[in-house]
């Protein structure tokens, strides 16, 4: 009896960083079905329909790259909404790949998980040891909620998950919507509207002594 051919679900896999995934995809799974289902088509926020999907669909694995995500104004003004989206769509991954008996969890974790107050090299021994930045700590709450129930499904229910940790992202395909963009695009996008109006000054955020650390998205 044939084996039933693999398949590869890459959620948010029409967002900025899904896309880059499902450009690179078949050079690592060259076997399988890649699914970049639109959020019409699946609604990780909605548990029901996640498992009607998962149902339908038997991916074989997962990479979770979706996300309710933008920068730090984007965090203060709408926290309610980051903490809410990110964290019923981890519960229901973890749940809907259980359920399914997915092979391989993927889940995309963020920098911004880790303590706000480290300094230097972060190790993974440090992912947990303290509080979060409180600009992004609704957001990286997520990120943590994916490592710890990815942990406990893989006990109660033998499901391998990892999480890759990124930092921040840059490159084509990002946004320089103000609300949304991360800090490279946002000060791409202040330096090229100030240059085109001719202003004599613009504002950069902060104090100009933060170190940050970023990531070419194709890399």
């Amino acid at each position: 009896m044939d084996q039933p051919q693999e398949k590869l679900l890459i959620t948010g896999g029409n967002g900025f960083l899904g896309s880059w995934v499902k450009k690179v995809a078949p050079q690592y799974y060259p076997n399988a079905i890649i699914l970049t289902p639109g959020h019409k088509e699946l609604d990780l926020t909605d548990k029901q329909a996640t498992l009607a999907y998962f149902s339908a669909n038997k991916p074989t694995f997962v990479i979770h790259t979706a996300a309710k995500v933008g920068g730090i104004g984007y965090n203060r003004l709408y926290p309610a909404d980051v903490f809410d989206v990110n964290v019923r769509m981890a519960t229901n991954i973890l749940f809907a790949c259980a359920a399914e008996k997915t092979r391989k969890l993927t889940n995309i974790s963020s920098a911004c998980a880790y303590p706000g107050e480290l300094a230097g090299d972060f190790k993974e021994e440090d992912f947990l040891n303290g509080p979060m930045h409180e600009s992004v700590e609704v957001y990286g709450f997520s990120k943590r909620a994916l490592l710890l129930g990815g942990r406990a499904y893989y006990k109660q229910y033998g499901l391998p998950s990892i999480s890759v940790t990124l930092t921040n992202l840059y490159g084509p395909g990002d946004t320089f919507d103000f609300n949304r963009a991360h800090v490279v695009a946002a000060l791409i996008r202040r330096f090229f509207e100030a240059k085109r109006d001719n202003a004599p000054s613009l504002i950069c955020w902060g104090t100009g002594k933060a170190i940050r650390e970023f990531l070419y998205v194709e890399d």
